[in-house]
Protein backbone atom coordinates (compact mmCIF):
# COMPACT_ATOMS: atom_id res chain seq x y z
CA UNK A 1 0.00 0.00 0.00
CA UNK A 2 1.03 3.81 -0.49
CA UNK A 3 -0.55 6.70 0.96
CA UNK A 4 -2.16 9.04 -1.04
CA UNK A 5 -3.59 11.65 1.76
CA UNK A 6 -3.42 12.02 5.27
CA UNK A 7 -6.48 14.07 6.29
CA UNK A 8 -6.80 15.32 10.01
CA UNK A 9 -7.04 11.64 11.41
CA UNK A 10 -7.84 9.78 8.46
CA UNK A 11 -5.16 8.13 5.94
CA UNK A 12 -5.94 7.04 2.45
CA UNK A 13 -3.81 4.45 0.93
CA UNK A 14 -4.07 2.87 -2.25
CA UNK A 15 -3.04 -1.05 -2.68
CA UNK A 16 0.21 -1.53 -4.99
CA UNK A 17 -0.08 -5.04 -5.40
CA UNK A 18 -2.97 -7.61 -6.46
CA UNK A 19 -3.79 -9.33 -2.89
CA UNK A 20 -2.67 -12.80 -1.99
CA UNK A 21 -5.39 -15.48 -1.52
CA UNK A 22 -3.00 -17.60 0.29
CA UNK A 23 -3.17 -15.55 2.99
CA UNK A 24 -5.50 -14.33 5.79
CA UNK A 25 -9.04 -15.28 6.27
CA UNK A 26 -10.86 -15.68 3.12
CA UNK A 27 -14.28 -15.95 4.45
CA UNK A 28 -13.55 -12.38 5.40
CA UNK A 29 -12.07 -10.30 3.48
CA UNK A 30 -9.29 -7.78 4.60
CA UNK A 31 -11.18 -4.86 2.94
CA UNK A 32 -14.45 -6.08 5.11
CA UNK A 33 -13.23 -6.07 8.18
CA UNK A 34 -11.24 -3.10 7.98
CA UNK A 35 -14.83 -1.58 6.87
CA UNK A 36 -16.69 -3.07 9.80
CA UNK A 37 -13.84 -2.12 12.44
CA UNK A 38 -13.80 1.54 11.17
CA UNK A 39 -17.78 1.64 11.32
CA UNK A 40 -17.26 -0.13 15.14
CA UNK A 41 -19.30 -2.64 14.19
CA UNK A 42 -17.04 -5.84 14.33
CA UNK A 43 -16.31 -5.76 17.72
CA UNK A 44 -19.12 -3.64 19.09
CA UNK A 45 -17.97 0.21 19.58
CA UNK A 46 -15.87 0.55 23.11
CA UNK A 47 -14.04 -2.60 21.85
CA UNK A 48 -13.14 -1.09 18.63
CA UNK A 49 -11.82 1.72 19.86
CA UNK A 50 -10.26 -0.12 22.55
CA UNK A 51 -8.46 -1.75 19.49
CA UNK A 52 -8.06 1.25 17.45
CA UNK A 53 -6.07 3.36 20.49
CA UNK A 54 -3.92 0.35 20.80
CA UNK A 55 -2.80 0.58 17.00
CA UNK A 56 -2.34 4.41 17.58
CA UNK A 57 -0.37 3.57 20.47
CA UNK A 58 1.96 1.13 18.93
CA UNK A 59 2.24 3.70 16.32
CA UNK A 60 3.21 6.36 18.30
CA UNK A 61 0.58 8.63 17.68
CA UNK A 62 -0.14 9.21 20.82
CA UNK A 63 -3.04 11.95 20.12
CA UNK A 64 -4.81 9.25 17.76
CA UNK A 65 -4.58 7.18 21.35
CA UNK A 66 -5.79 9.50 23.68
CA UNK A 67 -9.11 10.22 21.47
CA UNK A 68 -10.07 6.85 21.19
CA UNK A 69 -9.37 5.87 24.82
CA UNK A 70 -11.42 8.75 25.75
CA UNK A 71 -14.33 7.73 23.45
CA UNK A 72 -14.30 4.39 25.11
CA UNK A 73 -14.13 5.97 28.95
CA UNK A 74 -16.93 8.54 27.83
CA UNK A 75 -19.33 5.42 26.65
CA UNK A 76 -18.24 3.16 29.17
CA UNK A 77 -17.27 5.27 32.61
CA UNK A 78 -16.53 2.48 34.59
CA UNK A 79 -14.11 0.87 32.33
CA UNK A 80 -10.97 0.79 34.01
CA UNK A 81 -8.70 -0.71 31.80
CA UNK A 82 -9.84 2.33 29.43
CA UNK A 83 -8.87 5.03 32.23
CA UNK A 84 -5.71 3.30 32.60
CA UNK A 85 -4.63 3.15 28.55
CA UNK A 86 -5.86 7.05 28.51
CA UNK A 87 -3.66 7.56 31.17
CA UNK A 88 -0.68 5.68 30.12
CA UNK A 89 -0.72 7.32 26.38
CA UNK A 90 -1.76 10.95 28.50
CA UNK A 91 1.53 10.43 30.20
CA UNK A 92 3.44 9.45 26.94
CA UNK A 93 1.93 12.68 25.43
CA UNK A 94 3.65 14.79 27.84
CA UNK A 95 -0.49 15.66 29.48
CA UNK A 96 0.56 14.43 32.56
CA UNK A 97 -1.98 16.15 34.64
CA UNK A 98 -4.33 14.36 32.59
CA UNK A 99 -2.55 11.50 33.02
CA UNK A 100 -2.30 11.45 37.12
CA UNK A 101 -5.87 12.09 36.97
CA UNK A 102 -7.35 8.50 34.88
CA UNK A 103 -5.34 7.02 36.89
CA UNK A 104 -6.72 7.87 39.65
CA UNK A 105 -10.58 7.28 37.92
CA UNK A 106 -8.70 3.84 36.91
CA UNK A 107 -7.77 3.36 40.82
CA UNK A 108 -11.35 4.38 42.19
CA UNK A 109 -13.17 1.71 39.50
CA UNK A 110 -10.72 -1.08 41.27
CA UNK A 111 -11.15 -0.22 44.98
CA UNK A 112 -13.35 -3.27 45.74
CA UNK A 113 -10.40 -5.65 44.07
CA UNK A 114 -7.95 -7.02 46.66
CA UNK A 115 -5.02 -5.23 48.54
CA UNK A 116 -2.20 -7.46 46.19
CA UNK A 117 -4.03 -6.31 42.49
CA UNK A 118 -4.26 -2.76 43.43
CA UNK A 119 -0.43 -3.08 44.71
CA UNK A 120 0.40 -4.83 41.67
CA UNK A 121 -1.26 -1.69 39.42
CA UNK A 122 0.34 1.14 41.27
CA UNK A 123 3.41 -1.19 40.54
CA UNK A 124 2.86 -0.75 36.79
CA UNK A 125 1.62 3.15 37.41
CA UNK A 126 5.54 3.58 38.96
CA UNK A 127 6.73 1.89 36.32
CA UNK A 128 5.39 4.04 33.98
CA UNK A 129 6.09 7.41 35.95
CA UNK A 130 9.55 6.51 36.50
CA UNK A 131 10.07 5.53 32.22
CA UNK A 132 8.56 9.30 31.86
CA UNK A 133 11.18 10.50 34.36
CA UNK A 134 8.68 11.34 36.81
CA UNK A 135 10.56 9.99 39.76
CA UNK A 136 8.75 11.61 42.83
CA UNK A 137 5.51 10.38 41.39
CA UNK A 138 6.96 6.84 40.97
CA UNK A 139 8.50 7.34 44.30
CA UNK A 140 4.91 8.20 45.48
CA UNK A 141 3.12 5.35 43.78
CA UNK A 142 5.76 2.55 44.68
CA UNK A 143 5.46 3.64 48.74
CA UNK A 144 1.60 3.10 48.03
CA UNK A 145 2.11 -0.04 46.24
CA UNK A 146 4.40 -1.36 49.51
CA UNK A 147 1.69 0.08 51.90
CA UNK A 148 -0.85 -2.06 50.30
CA UNK A 149 1.54 -5.32 49.73
CA UNK A 150 4.65 -4.93 51.91
CA UNK A 151 6.13 -8.02 50.13
CA UNK A 152 5.53 -7.06 46.93
CA UNK A 153 9.66 -6.81 46.01
CA UNK A 154 9.64 -5.65 42.69
CA UNK A 155 8.38 -2.51 44.14
CA UNK A 156 11.08 -2.76 46.52
CA UNK A 157 14.00 -3.22 43.95
CA UNK A 158 12.23 -0.32 41.98
CA UNK A 159 11.63 1.78 44.47
CA UNK A 160 15.58 1.60 45.34
CA UNK A 161 16.07 2.29 41.31
CA UNK A 162 14.00 5.56 41.99
CA UNK A 163 16.26 6.35 44.81
CA UNK A 164 19.47 5.79 42.91
CA UNK A 165 18.60 8.25 40.17
CA UNK A 166 17.49 11.13 42.68
CA UNK A 167 21.35 10.22 44.30
CA UNK A 168 19.59 9.46 47.35
CA UNK A 169 22.09 6.18 47.64
CA UNK A 170 21.13 5.91 51.42
CA UNK A 171 17.19 5.49 50.61
CA UNK A 172 18.40 3.46 47.46
CA UNK A 173 20.47 1.29 49.70
CA UNK A 174 18.15 0.35 52.40
CA UNK A 175 15.27 -0.02 49.64
CA UNK A 176 17.29 -2.79 47.85
CA UNK A 177 18.41 -4.51 51.11
CA UNK A 178 14.51 -4.91 52.32
CA UNK A 179 13.86 -6.32 49.00
CA UNK A 180 16.90 -8.46 49.05
CA UNK A 181 15.55 -10.09 52.59
CA UNK A 182 12.19 -10.38 51.77
CA UNK A 183 12.40 -12.26 48.56
CA UNK A 184 15.51 -14.28 50.74
CA UNK A 185 18.25 -14.10 48.25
Amino acid sequence: YERLKDYDGVTVYRRRATPNPGRGDTERPWLDLVKQYGAGSLYGLPEARMRMGGFHADAGNWEGAVREYRLVTEMIPAHSVAHYSLAQVSLRSGRVAEAEAAFGRALDLVADRSDDYRATVRLHIARLYLGAGLHHRAIRELTLALDLNPGLADARFDLGACHLLLGDWDAAKAAIAEAVRRRGR
